[in-house]
């Protein structure tokens, strides 16, 4: 899975590598996830290979949609060999969040 986010006036592209939910101390969920996504390049190669981690807070399909899969800035592997906007895999998310 990748996308593309914007920081500092600059868009990067990444690829979602593991998304893990945060357990309290009694293994409770806390609503907030850990996001390990790699950056890459607009031809989806890892351009340093180091796994970045965020944390994020998700309590609605919304925020899993947008925080976790990129929302509308989903990305997939064009025939061209570069990245370019995903209308299949947004469809795939909506219908998993449904």
């Amino acid at each position: 899975m990748y996308y593309s986010r914007e920081q500092n006036g600059k868009v990067h592209y990444y690829k979602l590598e593991n998304v893990m939910p945060i357990t309290n101390e009694n293994g409770q969920l806390t609503g907030e996830f850990e996001i390990q996504e790699v950056l890459v390049n607009s031809t989806g190669i890892a351009t340093t290979g180091v796994v970045e981690t965020r944390r994020v807070n998700i309590n609605t399909n919304w925020g899993i949609f947008t925080e976790v899969f990129g929302g509308y800035n989903s990305l997939e592997i064009g025939s061209n060999g570069r990245l370019i906007p995903s209308e299949n895999s947004i469809h795939r998310m909506v219908e998993t969040i449904n």
